[in-house]
């Protein structure tokens, strides 16, 4: 089930997934995934199968051999003076055409894989920003493993770089607001599917350390918190179509990571189901079927003059946990071409009967269009 999960939650990777937003007036966000499918060569690509093994720091960089590639980091902090902060940043790949290297006789220009990224910045005393990019690559987009970077115009992921292999660095910007947050891992990597039975692979490190600074100059502060990561590629579920899928990350403040992805259909027909993940304070991980964690929206929320509602907060059962998620701002949408809601909130309530409190993402898909 493990495989399962964060296989759906990869939807929301490759692009958040709501078919209401247009590049240029012409159509939805669906239509130009579908435009994108038929343009790529699938035999191009390896479909990724049988037994595998995680090896870092390696695998945080570029998987070209496979057609689709995702990064994600939710970063849950906190600034010198107290105030709660939040951070998403998306990075994904979709390939068109076979990586023609870099050698003589190769045009960088040559359209083989579009990018698109984007970057959410929730604080509790300055509101919300976020800022979305598309790439064709050429230079401004791409992975180099011997630098070992990853980058979207300035938005820059390193990992392994120096001494501590482990640690990774993202540097970034949100309407002009600098970023630099560095990521150690506080526990292992879980490792999606290792005998190879989904077309895919890819990796969670559930928790990580962070410390960093947002801002320049004057308005410039620190922060540090914890984050979680997401790294998958291969023939990964592409955002739209019947179904849509929201994600809820948590961070306990008792050790324990949680990620739920809940998904339903658009039209509103039948019941929704829950898969996920739970990662304890030693780092052991069990995978959540269907059923095991039940997740129930408490509370909507519409932006003005709107007719879409975003179930904002919600109530969690099972496992041990009776949990209360509430956003922290109401208003974390974006007007990204792939939207969506998406936001920091808080979590309290008991786990196995002891009190927890911790702070989370959330991401909510597919209401635009209801």
């Amino acid at each position: 089930m493990l495989a399962v999960g964060l296989a759906v939650a990869m939807a929301l990777l490759i692009g958040g997934a709501r078919e209401g937003g247009t590049t240029d007036g012409s159509g939805g966000a669906g239509a130009l995934v579908s435009e994108l499918a038929a343009m790529s060569e699938e035999a191009a690509f390896e479909r990724p199968s049988g037994p595998w093994r995680l090896s870092l720091p390696g695998d945080h960089g570029g998987h070209p051999e496979a057609r689709t590639e995702g990064w994600m980091i939710a970063a849950h902090l906190e600034d010198e003076h107290g105030a709660l902060v939040g951070m998403t940043f998306l990075r994904s790949r979709f390939g068109l055409r076979e990586d023609g290297g870099s050698g003589a006789g190769v045009d960088q220009w040559d359209l083989r894989a579009l990018y698109r990224g984007h970057v959410t910045l929730a604080r509790e005393a300055a509101g919300v920003l976020g800022e979305e990019r598309f790439s064709r690559g050429g230079g401004v987009a791409g992975h180099d493993d011997e630098a070992r970077e990853v980058w979207l115009d300035h938005w820059n992921l390193t990992y392994g770089d120096g001494p501590e292999e482990d640690v990774l660095t993202l540097s970034a910007s949100v309407e002009d607001v600098p970023l630099r947050l560095t990521l150690t891992p506080a526990k292992p990597a879980v490792q999606m599917d290792p005998e190879g039975e989904a077309p895919m692979r890819g990796f969670t490190i559930p928790r990580m350390r962070v410390e960093g600074e947002i801002g320049r100059d004057d308005a410039r502060t620190r922060v540090s918190g914890v984050a979680l990561l997401d790294h998958l590629w291969g023939e990964l579920p592409l955002p739209g179509g019947p179904l849509s899928r929201d994600r809820l990350v948590l961070q306990l403040d008792d050790g324990t990571d949680l990620t739920l992805v809940r998904t339903r259909r658009r039209e509103g027909g039948g019941a929704a189901t829950v898969d996920g993940l739970v990662v304890d304070a030693a780092g052991e991980a069990d995978a959540l079927s269907d059923g095991a964690v039940e997740m129930e929206p408490m509370t909507h929320w519409s932006p003005a003059g709107a007719a879409q509602e975003y179930p904002v907060a919600w109530e969690l059962s099972g496992q041990g946990l009776e949990l209360r998620v509430t956003p922290v701002i109401e208003d974390q949408t974006h007007g990204f071409v792939l939207g969506g809601w998406d936001g920091m909130v808080r979590a309290e309530g008991t786990r196995e009967g002891a009190p927890v409190q911790g702070r989370g993402t959330l991401q909510l898909t597919g209401y635009e269009d209801q």
